[in-house]
Order: structure tokens, then sequence, then C-alpha cells
């Protein structure tokens, strides 16, 4: 398999793109961001609806029905449709309103479909490749809960970041293809970011590279190295704030209590949402800065994630995009709770 090289240096690779050009739909946002609720399925419908030839996804879930219905369309319109799911969500028996279950319904619809290689715990990056011609890499996953308010929760913050860089495409594809097949690759010189193939490192190297900010949004922060990188950070005096939900993972217990309070005493906030749920994953840095740069992704911070998932994320300067991720955190950080939990 054919895999780009880089220069030494971790931040050459820095991604500057751009949206203007006639691959991706109209009306197309010009900053290239997808914000999730908020935005809801009209961008991925439109995405869908575009598609003239290929569409290629990866999805740890793809249950909304809405997106499955027009992922069946464009197989009626001769669209080769390749969706990678993780084999944990189907084999726990996840049914769809019809009583069957996603992996049996998806193949009857015309839709090619391919469990994650056995050498992941899971698929859980978040990808769609149209036409190859642009892509979208981002945090949600595509269940209803990712756009909609349920009886139990809210629907969940998410963020999708436009790709037109033609080595990037090249890149996602050869890796989609090689999941899709069950191929092993060497992922540790790329262009994006993969996990389980670079792990830590570019989390690292990101923080460290911080020289006045820090704002992150994650689900998860039990991962004890990047837990003290940014208490680190945070004692230099870098403006380090985390959004998190509380208890993502259980109503009585959250094992991220810990390096919450250690990234708080050491200086850092971390502020608690329940107005979205906080499922993305984005580290921002030096917002406000000509050295502002972000990292969008599938990726949390606890070991599995990093060890044992394939994920997917891609570092990014382009101003527009930082821009717009950087003014909703503004509003949801507006919104936290910052209380310390025992």
């Amino acid at each position: 398999m054919y895999i780009l090289k880089i220069n030494a240096l971790f931040f050459l690779v820095i991604i500057l793109f751009s949206v203007s050009t006639l691959a991706v739909p109209p009306n197309w946002p010009k900053d290239g961001v997808i914000v999730e609720p908020d935005m809801n399925r009209a961008p991925l419908i439109a995405v869908f609806q575009e598609a003239k030839h290929s569409l290629k996804l990866s999805a740890y879930r793809l249950t909304d029905k809405r997106l499955i219905a027009e992922l069946c369309e464009a197989v009626k319109r001769g669209v080769e449709v390749e969706l990678l799911v993780t084999r944990d969500v189907f084999k726990s028996g996840e049914k769809t309103p019809n009583d069957e279950t996603p992996m049996k319904l998806l193949k009857e619809l015309g839709i090619n479909v391919h469990q994650s290689p056995k050498f992941y715990d899971q698929a859980h990056h978040k990808m769609i490749l149209v036409d190859d011609l642009y892509a979208l890499i981002g945090t949600p996953n595509m269940g209803k809960n990712s756009f909609d308010d349920n009886k139990e929760s809210k629907a969940q913050r998410g963020f999708w970041v436009t790709v037109t860089d033609k080595n990037q495409l090249k890149e996602l594809k050869n890796v989609f293809t090689a999941d899709f097949n069950g191929e092993k690759t060497n992922l540790k010189n790329s262009l994006l970011v993969w996990s389980p193939d670079q792990g830590r490192a570019p989390f690292i190297k990101l923080i460290h590279s911080a020289k006045n900010s820090l704002w992150i949004y994650q689900p998860d922060i039990e991962d004890e190295e990047i837990a003290c990188a940014l208490a680190e950070a945070a004692r230099k005096g870098i403006d380090v704030r985390l959004i998190m939900p509380p208890f993502p993972y259980s109503k009585t217990k959250d094992a991220n209590i810990p390096n919450q309070e250690m990234i708080r005493d050491a200086g850092g906030k971390v502020g608690l949402i329940t107005h979205v749920v906080g499922h993305a994953k984005v580290i921002l840095v030096d917002v406000g800065t000509k050295l502002a740069k972000a990292w969008v992704g599938s990726v949390n911070f606890y070991p599995p994630s990093l060890d044992r998932n394939r994920e997917l994320g891609i570092i990014t300067s382009h101003l527009p995009t930082i821009n717009k991720i950087s003014s909703v955190f503004e509003v949801d950080w507006g919104q936290a709770n910052f209380t310390a939990r025992k």
C-alpha cells in the first residue's frame, strides 16, 4: 500500500484547505464546518444526494433511518456505497424498528457493508469520502441521538470538517480500502492522525506546542499521559479549558473525576455541559493568534481508544474552521458548570 511521507517535523503537516470547489454540495459552509446538532441531518443528506459515483463511509454507528434511506436512494441512482462498521456495535444485537439487525438491513438495501478488521477492537472513526473529490472527517456517530433530543438525554455536540486536499483524500481512500479488506497498515508517517498507529504522540506534541491557550472538547480524560500534559501546560500559565459531559458512561460513576481535579489543581478549568451531550473530540491551540491550529477527530482520551481502536483525525491551521469551532466552544463554555465533584 502506498503511504504518503511527511517531513520529520510533525507540524509541517498542518492542513490548509479550502472548500471553494465545485465538488461540495451547493451552499456548503465557506468555513467547511458542520456543527451538530445545530445543523441537524441536512448537510449529510446533501452530501449523500449530491454523490455521483461513490460513497465510502466509516461509521461506528449508522442507525439513523433518514440517513439510511438517503443511502438507499444513492444506491438506486447507481452510486457505489461502501460502509465500514465496527464489529462490537452490531454483534451486540442493536435492532432497527423492523426488528432486523442494521447489518442485515443495510446489505439488503444494496450497501456493501464490511465489519472492522479483527486486529482493532473497534472501527470508531467517522469519515465520508465522496466521489474521491472531497471528504468529511468528524466526531459524530450517524445515529438519531447525534441529531435529536430524546427522553433520556439531549442531542450530541459534534463537528465535521471538510477535506479537499488531494493527497489527504488519497490517504483516506487507501486506508479505507485496507481496512475494508482486512489488511494491516503502517501509518506512523501520515498526513492525517490515525490510531492506533500513532498513539498519543500527535496529541502530546499538539499540547506541548501551545503558547497561549488549549481549549478542548472531550468525553474522556482517563489517559494519564495526556491528562498530565494538560496539567503541565496549565502550570506553565497556558489557558487550559476542558469541556466534558458529566457521567459519560454511567449515571453514578465518573472515572474522569481524578484527572479533572488534577487539571484544576494545576490551574486549568473544567466545565461540564448538559445543554447538549458532550460528544465532540477537539483540541484548539492558541485561538485568536497567527499560530492557531486545531485537531478534530474521533479519539477519546482513554487507553483503549488510543491503543486498540481505529481512529481518525485531522490537524488544521485553516482559520475560518478554527474560528467557527472556537465560537461554538465559547457558547458551550458559557453554559458550563464549573463546580468540582468528589
